[in-house]
């Protein structure tokens, strides 16, 4: 009872979220505190954790009171110390998350338009820095369909507006700049698939992508075991979440070349899964698990804060 208490008041105490703040805040300025690229890092994160935290509040994901789906992400993008610095990669997670918000508002609803016009422009923003991206639309679709029951004439429409938007006024500065011939040769580029080349992976990136991944497994597992316990419409929520994380388990398998872009991306995706399992799971042995992974979080940081400072070790 002691050990069940224990993973209870971590999982929805009302201190979680802010000590998780301070100690990803320490994390990531350890490098340097007079960083601007940390800074503007720092905030790109912690933006994104306030909107998987609103995203819970909005949608009630989780059926008790937690701040863990913030609180997860913080922790892990404060364990790769590689991908601290502000960079454009940042952005298709943010964008993933915000499209969430008018995708999930959809469900069972008749007039759909709005919703699904911005969901799938926020999603093309994103493809401008990984344009593969945009394949996620057909998911979307798919969700809208199946899922969220929300998929009729005008939300079709609505999603190829909203995906092609960014895309037609990004022309109209091509051909105001006279960039046209060469504007859009990067995404045409970006879609041809090349063979993995495991050999460009670096041991930080090994050991956070199989960390990670496991966790996101487990999850799955159990949300696909403990589905019946969520509301039908939290249910179909985190399938739509789910089906999106099995895309991006995939593609990080298979393009390890891009592993700077898409882990950003499935760790933004993986926190509400990762949140849900150690939320809700109840068992034996979860208590015992839970610590376990909190450890080997704090393994994790530590490793991959050495394979930052010793130039020999970042090269094994």
């Amino acid at each position: 009872m002691r050990e069940r208490q224990l993973i209870h008041r971590i999982t929805t105490g009302t201190l979680t979220l802010p000590t998780a703040t301070l100690i990803a805040a320490a994390i990531w300025l350890l490098p340097g505190i007079a960083d601007k690229n940390l800074w503007g890092g720092l905030a790109v994160t912690g933006l994104a954790a306030y909107f998987l935290v609103e995203l819970n509040n909005r949608n009630a994901l989780l059926r008790v009171r937690s701040r863990m789906m913030g609180t997860t992400f913080l922790m892990l993008s404060a364990a790769c110390p590689e991908l601290h610095r502000w960079d454009f990669s940042m952005l298709p997670g943010l964008c993933l998350i915000a499209a969430y918000f008018p995708l999930f508002a959809s469900y069972q609803k008749d007039r759909t338009a709005s919703e699904v016009m911005h969901a799938f422009a926020l999603v093309s923003i994103g493809s401008f820095v990984y344009p593969p991206l945009l394949l996620l639309q057909l998911l979307f679709y798919f969700c809208l369909g199946v899922q969220l029951r929300a998929l009729n004439r005008r939300s079709f429409f609505a999603g190829l507006i909203g995906a092609f938007l960014p895309y037609w006024l990004y022309l109209g500065y091509a051909v105001w700049a006279d960039i046209f011939p060469e504007a859009f040769l990067p995404f045409a580029e970006a879609f041809l698939f090349t063979p993995p080349d495991y050999s460009v992976l670096l041991p930080w990136q090994i050991v956070s992508a199989a960390f990670v991944g496991l966790l996101s497994l487990a999850s799955i597992f159990h949300l696909l075991r403990t589905a019946y316990n969520d509301k039908i419409r939290t249910r179909m929520f985190f399938y739509a979440i789910t089906l999106t994380e099995c895309v991006l388990l995939a593609a990080t398998a298979l393009q390890p070349q891009r592993f700077n872009v898409l882990f950003p991306l499935l760790l933004a995706n993986s926190s509400p899964l990762i949140a849900h399992y150690f939320t809700l799971a109840r068992g034996r042995w979860i208590n015992l698990w839970f610590v376990c992974c909190l450890l080997a979080l704090g393994g994790l940081i530590a490793f991959n804060y050495i394979m930052l400072w010793n130039p020999f070790l970042k090269l094994w």
